[in-house]
């Protein structure tokens, strides 16, 4: 049942936030295999993909975390809540969206959760949220975001938020924060870090010049599991798997997506012009842009992350990000042929 055999004999109703995206959608799937109790929030409309592959095994709800007693309704009953949701961008121009949607929508559940007495609530955060203090950084748990040039507006947002879900620990209730790296997996295509896929194919000739953790989607769901016990209570970990230079990853990338085009270097005076041009040409067309500033901060830095923490103490297996590059760009052409929007990986 419960993975490594993890008895969680209190919980049996979850409420996964933000389970229509990229992560929250596994974290649902690996709910239903264990057998739990799933009421899964979306916050425009479920994905058609999602509601037809777990059927009537998930009761789902409409939710706007930003109306407080809309979060309030959503907890009442709940044993668990695991939270997911989050303004997952690098454009400056939602910056003030990220924000507000981190503090005070995190701010609303985490009240909610206290208001009714929730057992446990697992917080999905990002490694974002810890930082970077200079280009090259061996990172765990013990860091603290310092708001250094080397840090993104977007790891701002999710640091802000972990405050909220810190404040709340404080006044009773018990938490774990999950601090994920760069995640590898099938999902809602072209959206989050399913662009590492679909950017390659549709064209991309450069890869990054920075390293940085990657995992796979399905490790964060048994980590969410995992960090439902009493005993990870007021508890952080990094989920990583593997450190790994962009170069590495994109070259997989292409060779799994059988395409013959050789990447270059994004070199740092090439990532300085390429963000000013794409935020001129963002501004005339008035599309999202390809690259930002932030991009070129976030993929730029060397990072190493130490999952020591997450291996030894909250007891999770990694599964090889490669591994799951390679899988993950089959479903990906599989998909490509069907017209598929949204595919998802096994367990």
């Amino acid at each position: 049942m419960p993975v490594s055999g993890v008895e969680h004999t209190k919980i049996r109703k979850i409420l996964v936030i933000g389970a229509n995206g990229f992560i929250g959608s596994y974290i649902v799937k690996k709910c239903i295999q264990l057998g739990f109790d799933v009421t899964a929030t979306y916050r425009k409309n479920p994905d058609p993909f999602l509601t037809s592959s777990f059927g009537n095994q998930v009761t789902w709800r409409h939710l706007d975390i930003m109306n407080l007693f809309d979060v309030e309704e959503s907890t009442k009953g709940m044993d668990a809540v695991i939270n997911t949701a989050a303004v997952v961008s690098f454009n400056p121009k939602k910056k003030k969206e990220g924000i507000r949607v981190g503090i005070e929508g995190t701010a609303n559940i985490v009240n909610a959760a206290l208001e009714n007495n929730i057992g446990k609530f697992v917080h999905i955060s990002s490694v974002a949220a810890i930082g970077r203090k200079k280009a090259e950084n061996h990172i765990n748990e013990t860091d603290i975001f310092s708001h250094s040039g080397f840090d993104t507006d977007y790891g701002l947002s999710k640091f802000l938020a972990e405050q909220e879900v810190w404040r709340a620990h404080f006044e009773g209730l018990p938490v774990t924060i999950l601090n994920p790296s760069k995640v590898i997996g099938a999902g809602p295509w072209g959206q989050s870090s399913t662009k590492l896929i679909t950017s390659v194919y549709e064209g991309l000739r450069y890869y990054p010049v920075g390293t940085t953790g990657f995992v796979d989607v399905r490790d964060i769901a048994d980590a969410a599991i995992l960090a439902l016990q009493d005993s990870f209570d007021g508890q952080r970990f990094i989920i990583s798997a593997q450190n790994l230079s962009f170069e590495k990853v994109f070259s997989q990338i292409s060779q799994n997506l059988t395409l013959s085009k050789t990447l270059k270097p994004l070199t740092p005076n090439l990532a300085s012009f390429a963000w000013r041009w794409s935020k001129l040409v963002s501004t005339l067309t008035g599309k999202e842009p390809v690259i930002t500033k932030d991009n070129a901060k976030s993929t730029g830095t060397i990072s190493w992350y130490d999952n020591t923490k997450s291996t030894e103490i909250l007891g999770l297996q990694y599964r090889d990000p490669l591994a799951a590059v390679k899988e993950t760009c089959s479903v990906f052409l599989a998909g490509r042929n069907k017209n598929h929007t949204f595919d998802m990986l096994e367990f």
